[in-house]
């Protein structure tokens, strides 16, 4: 399972429809999709609303965790080529029409539960496809780990934000064991610190008012470069709450990853 970010919540707009209401988590409609490989036809599921019930951490390296919600991940594995794709280049064909009943989509209950407050009122422009047709037409994937290592050795990026991405992803998977996660790296130890340094450069030659301080602080704190980590954050004036505990660890010389907070 993947985490939920704020970040990725942000980015991977339209896909994601918000709720005003603190409600449990929902399922909206999901979109239709035609992928920019091989032009096959998949569903993306959307989130309505979510609510942790106070059960979701944060983590020193900026990840997060809700339990029983996936990731709004901007990356999805296509069935047709087995390639992974980034979802802002597929092509939005519209929500998903109603489930013919006598169709395979018979099984799925547990988005047709979650659907029924949802579909009161929704404005969303339905794909103009034979419902015939979705019954062969699946909800995508997310990619493996292995998967976003292969992106990232293939450089299947078009620009540094997405590289930023593929390689934040990587380092939050490769500090998953410190995390308790029964989830292996496909990285070696020479691959992980090859991602970390890249990452860090990344950051580093953005435009200096777009700097992540406490990623850039994080990144060299695991490396067990303490006095540089305090020094980005002070350079930064950050007081955040990640921030101010990053800090503390850095001062008592600690590298491992480590649990902010819960929410």
């Amino acid at each position: 399972m993947y985490p939920m970010t704020n970040a990725s919540l942000t980015v991977v707009q339209p896909f994601i429809r918000a709720s005003q209401e603190p409600a449990m988590t929902r399922f909206a409609k999901p979109l239709l999709l035609e992928t920019p490989c091989c032009h096959e036809k998949v569903m993306h599921q959307r989130f309505a609303s979510v609510n942790s019930f106070g059960l979701s951490s944060r983590w020193s390296d900026g990840y997060t965790w809700m339990p029983m919600v996936s990731e709004a991940s901007r990356l999805a594995y296509c069935p047709g080529c087995n390639r992974t794709y980034w979802l802002e280049d597929a092509t939005e064909l519209g929500v998903v029409p109603s489930f013919n009943e006598n169709s395979a989509h018979k099984s799925r209950w547990l988005p047709r539960i979650f659907w029924k407050s949802q579909n009161e009122g929704n404005i969303d422009v339905e794909a103009q496809v034979e419902l015939n047709d979705l019954d062969f037409v699946d909800y995508h994937k997310h990619p493996r780990p292995a998967d976003l290592l292969l992106a990232v050795l293939r450089e299947e990026w078009s620009n540094p934000e997405r590289e930023l991405y593929l390689r934040t992803r990587l380092w939050w998977i490769g500090n998953h064991g410190k995390r308790g996660r029964r989830m292996l790296s496909p990285m070696s130890d020479e691959q992980a610190t090859d991602n970390m340094l890249s990452l860090l450069a990344l950051h580093r030659a953005a435009p200096v008012l777009d700097q992540d301080a406490k990623a850039i602080a994080e990144l060299l704190r695991q490396f067990g470069r303490f006095d540089e980590a305090l020094s980005a954050l002070s350079s930064y004036g950050e007081d955040s709450g990640r921030a101010t505990a990053i800090k503390a660890a850095a001062t008592r010389g600690e590298s491992g990853v480590f649990e902010v907070e819960t929410f």
